[in-house]
C-alpha cells in the first residue's frame, strides 16, 4: 500500500506546459480536466496492481531467467 499519495491537485494547479513556442498555463477548467485525468489514471493503475501479498517474479534484463 502506498504510504503517501501524491498531491495531484497541488501539482495541476502549479503545472506549467513549457515548449519551443512559449509556456502555457492551463485555466482553471484545463486545470480539472488534468487533475481529473491523472486520478483516473492514478486509480486504474491501483487496480490493475496485483495486491502486495502476490508475489510478482521479475526477470531483470541480461540477467540469468526467473
Amino acid at each position: 500500500m502506498i504510504e503517501r499519495w501524491p498531491d495531484v491537485r497541488q501539482y495541476v494547479n502549479s503545472y506549467e506546459l513549457r515548449g519551443d513556442n512559449g509556456d502555457y498555463t492551463p485555466n482553471e477548467w484545463e486545470c480539472l480536466m488534468i487533475e481529473d485525468a491523472i486520478q483516473g489514471c492514478i486509480a486504474a493503475v491501483i487496480e490493475a496492481c496485483p495486491p502486495q501479498s502476490t508475489p510478482v517474479k521479475m526477470k531483470i534484463l541480461n540477467s540469468d531467467p526467473v
